[in-house]
């Protein structure tokens, strides 16, 4: 991958741009930096999955309402 390419990648995981610098620049043994962040957004990423799982649940009891109901609001 190219620099730009790990750059995007890093913004489309939610990345900011401060952190990506950390990430590009982190050179201490074991990149301990860069684990600690990428374990953060890998939190942050779990924690928007569950609320987008909830929101399609949500939206699949609003499916099951009957049509007539949907016309009256």
């Amino acid at each position: 991958m190219t620099r730009l390419e790990v750059i995007g990648c890093c913004k489309t995981a939610g990345f900011s741009l401060d952190e990506i610098r950390v990430l590009l620049t982190d050179a201490d043994p074991g990149r301990p930096v860069s684990r600690l962040l990428a374990k953060a957004k890998l939190t942050d990423i779990d924690a928007q999955m569950a609320t987008l799982r909830r929101a399609r649940g949500d939206h699949r009891v609003g499916d099951r309402v009957p049509v007539c109901l949907g016309r009256c609001l």
